[in-house]
Formats: C-alpha cells, structure tokens, sequence
C-alpha cells in the first residue's frame, strides 16, 4: 500500500518539474528574443538611418520622405509601365526592337498574308518547304547571344516596371491621409505611425526593389529603350543612379529587414528575393512557328476542301448532298462542341453513300446487267473479279444505310449517345463511353469507305479492261460483243467511258479522306 503512495508521489513530482521546465524554457525563448531583436535596434540605430523608433515602435516622418522622393522621382515611368495593359505587348516590343532587318524581313514573310500570297504561285509540296526553310533561318537568327541579349533587356525593363508599379502612394496615404496621388507641389505633412501598419508593405517593397539594385542592368540602355519605344525618358538616368545608389546603402545596411523584425517582433525575419530572369525570345519564335505552321494546316485545309468541292459537283452535278439520317455532320458538330471527335467519316460515307444508291445501283447495274449477265467470257475467272466487286459493292450499300440507321434518335444506340452526351459535361463516366463509342463507331465508317472504294478501284479497272477488250475486237474477254450491241441502250465504249470516268473521280474524292 505504501508503495502504491510512493510511486503516486514521484509521478506528481515528475509532472510537476515537466510543466515547470516547459515555463522556463518558454520564458527562456521569449527572453532571448528579446534581447534579439535590442540588438537589432541597436544595429538599426548605427546605420544613422532615422526611420524607426524602437521604444515606442513607430515608423517616423523621414521614413515617409525618403518614399517620397522615391515615388516622385518614378511617378511618371509608373504611370507609363501602367498604361500597358497587356504584358505581352512590352515583350513583343522589346524584340521587335532588338530585331535586325533580316530578322523583321524574315517575321513579314512569315505573316499569314505573305504565306497566302506564296500559296497563289507555289505547290503545296513547294509551300512547306519553303516556310520550314523561312523558320530554320529565322531559329538560326537568334543562336549564339542574341537571344540571351534580347532577354536580359527584358529582364531588366521587368525589374524596373516591378520597382515603379509599387504602390507608393497606398503607402505614403498612412502617414499623411490628405496627399493626393501623383501630385508634388509640395510635400505634405507626414506623421509617424506604428510599425505594424508596414510590415506588409516593406516586405512587398523588398521583393520588388532589390532585384535593381542586384541586376547588373546597363541602365542607359534600358533608358534609351523606353525614350524611343514611348518617345520620353520615363526617369532621368542621373535620378534613377543616385536612387539606386540609395537603395544599395540601405540593402548592404538592411535597413528595412532590420525594421520588419522589429516591427513584426520576429527577429528571424528573412527576406526572400528573386532578380528576374525572363526568357521571351524562345516562346516568341516558338509563337512564329505556331502561327505560320498553322496558317499553312489553314491553306492545306482550303485547298482540300476547294478539291472536295470540285469532285463533288463533278460527281453529282452539286455540291449540296445529303442522304444520312443518324451519322450526320448537325449530330457530328454538337459532339465536337463538347469537345469530342464527333462523326469523323460523316461528310464522305454520305457521298459513298449517295453515290452506291444513285450511280452504281442505277447506271452501273445496267452496264453489269449487260456485260456480266448477257456477256459471254473466254473463262468464268475473268469475270468473278469484277462480278465480286459488284456485288460487295450492292451489299455495302445496304449496310452502310442499316449503320446509318442505327444511329438515328430512335434507334436504341443513336439515342442512348445522345442521352450520354446531353450528361457528357458533368458526368465523366459518360464521357469515357462516348470516346469509346465514337472510336468504334468511326473506324467501322473507315472501313466501310476503305472497303467500298477498293471494290470501285477493282470494278472501274475491269471496265477498262473491257473497253480495251471491246476496241480491239479480240475477244480475249467478252467472247459476243456484237450480240450485246444489240441490246445496249448506249454504245458500248461510252458507257464504259462514263462509267471509268465517274468512278475514277469518286475514288479521288475518297483519297481526300482515306488517304491514297
């Protein structure tokens, strides 16, 4: 039992000596930094700055008029760097600058204009190659250190619109609530205030101005840069050297970190900094590149669909084809606005489509009715060919528009994708079936317009074959054509003309989505 007591007693102890141990080492941290931050004030009273009052924690009044001077001397290079709305455009500015006149000649030839204006003379071949040797020696215009001049200047002019973009007068209104901004007939009457309502403040003014004191910068020529670019100098280089020169006193002193530690009672306060380094010469030739790569897909993508245009209208004597009711180009654009593929193949399984229903059922039936029903061959095998070709073509049609169907809204998978996609936006699951779907649903079209136009490739050159055959009297082929004279509405060697002809542009047509 007085075991049980004894030990009760040295855990109360134990306890006891562990919260008193925690109080005096709380009270050691706190004492120490203390005597920290006197010897920061003590540090800061030596450097003869008399901007803080470490006894009362208030910033005073020769604070306040050293930013003044500060934003009277920037006030006008403030407003200028404020007046660029898009960053882009200083960077832009700066390069264009800096250009050579080979350089710019070679941006002016590389404009949309100037590349649409080649398009008129040149080939597409002709074209690609020339723009893809224009952007190699456009690339090879900045190696070496041009680039690396180009986007220290840059880098400069950044630091500089850092430092003159800050916010002086949100600042300064603190110890002088009546001061107007940007107004310096005279200066007005500061008074101190307390340290805490800076801290903030000088933290943001350190970042954005130790970078130019850090920067070895060639300041007249980012001076002369700005007179030329805006046709005034912004800051007299005199003014803006005895500035920097201050501030170099005050950054070697560190005057203000010293002020931010006390006024923030924490001595170990450390300023981050960050000296710009901005690379803009590598995304501008890259923007060039993109901009002509893709004025060149624009003209390929014209010269395409003028080619379309032509097939079409000699194919079917217009343009304005339309025989689809599910795998249509109106369901196709509302799927890419959702930003899927859409109908990949739509446009051309329509004209296969209309083309098998109305020409190879029509005309070309009657010329096989003709040749392979009443013709009679030197062999059975060189007719299958042809006859199997026919007939793979008959069969297409009939699937193509049993596919077609199938997507229509009433058909059970036409109308369960567009239920998916009405949801698509919010519902990802929905989005992944759609991918899938769209993905099976497009190659089956693919193969469709593959399959269809090898059957037209093999039908259109046994017509020729016959034709040759027919011409030259030989019967190696068709062993009665003067029997079938007889019964062809047409002559013989036109329909064979027509027929090789009309599909010889199909098949052309078809390349300009399949590929040769």
């Amino acid at each position: 039992m007085s075991g049980n007591t004894e030990n009760d007693s040295n855990k109360k102890e134990s306890f006891l000596q562990r919260i008193l141990d925690i109080i005096l080492k709380a009270g050691d941290e706190e004492a120490e930094k203390k005597r920290m931050l006197r010897q920061v004030a003590k540090n800061l009273s030596k450097t003869h700055f008399k901007f803080y009052k470490f006894s009362s924690d208030e910033v005073l009044v020769p604070y306040a008029k050293f930013f003044y001077e500060l934003y009277k001397t920037v006030a006008p290079a403030q407003a200028l760097f404020q007046s660029i709305e898009n960053p882009n455009a200083l960077k832009r500015l700066v390069i264009t600058t800096a250009l050579t006149e080979k350089q710019l000649a070679l941006v002016d030839a590389l404009s949309e204009e100037a590349i649409y204006e080649r398009a008129k003379t040149l080939s597409a071949a002709e074209l690609d190659a020339e723009i893809k040797s224009l952007l190699e020696q456009f690339s090879a215009s900045f190696s070496g250190d041009a680039a690396a001049k180009i986007d220290f200047l840059y880098s400069c002019i950044a630091a500089m619109q850092n430092f003159c973009k800050y916010d002086y007068f949100f600042m300064l209104r603190k110890f002088a609530a009546g001061m107007k901004e940007r107004s310096f007939d005279e200066i007005p009457a500061f008074s101190p205030i307390s340290g805490e309502y800076i801290i903030d403040d000088l933290k943001d003014f350190i970042t954005a101005a130790w970078p130019v004191v850090l920067i070895e910068a060639d300041w007249k020529a980012v001076m002369a840069f700005l007179k030329n670019a805006k046709g005034f100098e912004p800051v007299q280089l005199s003014a803006w050297n005895k500035l920097l020169a201050r501030l170099k006193t005050l950054r070697n002193a560190h005057v203000f970190e010293m002020m931010i530690k006390l006024a923030s009672h924490d001595p170990f306060y450390e300023a981050g900094v960050k000296v710009p380094n901005e690379h803009i010469c590598e995304p501008y030739i890259n923007k060039i590149k993109t901009e002509a790569s893709l004025t060149l897909k624009k003209i390929q993508q014209e010269q395409k669909n003028s080619r379309i245009d032509t097939l079409v209208q000699q194919v079917f004597g217009t343009t304005n084809v339309s025989c689809l009711k599910g795998y249509t180009e109106a369901f196709s654009a509302l799927l890419q606005r959702k930003l899927f593929d859409g109908f990949i193949y739509s446009q051309a399984l329509n004209y296969l489509k209309e083309f098998l229903i109305n020409y190879v059922k029509r005309d070309v039936r009657a010329f096989t009715d003709l040749v392979l029903v009443r013709g009679k061959w030197a062999a059975l095998s060189l007719s299958t060919p042809m006859s199997d070709a026919y007939n793979a073509l008959i069969a297409l049609s009939d699937t193509i528009t049993q596919f077609d169907t199938s997507l229509t809204d009433e058909a059970p998978a036409g109308s369960k994708l567009k239920m998916l996609a009405a949801r698509a936006e919010r519902d990802k699951e929905a989005q992944n079936i759609i991918r899938t779907q769209l993905r099976d649903i497009n190659n089956q079209a693919r193969l469709y317009l593959m399959n269809g136009t090898q059957n037209l490739i093999v039908f259109a050159k046994h017509t020729r074959s016959l034709l040759n055959d027919y011409t030259a009297n030989s019967g190696s082929l068709v062993i009665n054509w003067k029997e079938l004279e007889r019964f062809a509405e047409d002559s013989i060697p036109e329909q064979c003309e027509a027929i090789y002809k009309k599909i010889y542009l199909f098949v052309k047509l078809m390349q300009n989505y399949i590929g040769k």
